[in-house]
């Protein structure tokens, strides 16, 4: 009898780190970290130009860049700079 509660005890331990480690490996496909995908790389940093007109630093995706090269943070400084 003792012997047999000792089995079901045993079992029911085996099932249940089993199903713990299935739902580990699930939440861990789920957040990209596993498999060959590995973590994702951090987005890389942008360079930042100052506005020639009142010296404001802006993304260089977000300035606005005149025909001689020269960068503002808006259209409208953009067209009272000399060169535009």
């Amino acid at each position: 009898m003792k012997l047999g509660l000792l089995i079901l005890l045993l079992i029911a331990v085996l099932l249940w780190f089993g199903h713990a480690k299935k739902r580990q490996r699930n939440e861990r496909k789920q957040s990209g970290t596993a498999g060959d995908t590995g973590p994702s790389k951090p987005p890389r940093p942008e360079a930042i130009v100052g506005c020639s007109h009142c010296g404001l630093h802006v993304p260089i995706s977000d300035a606005f860049v005149s025909s001689s090269g020269a960068s503002f943070c808006c259209e409208a400084h953009r067209r009272l700079h000399p060169d535009a």
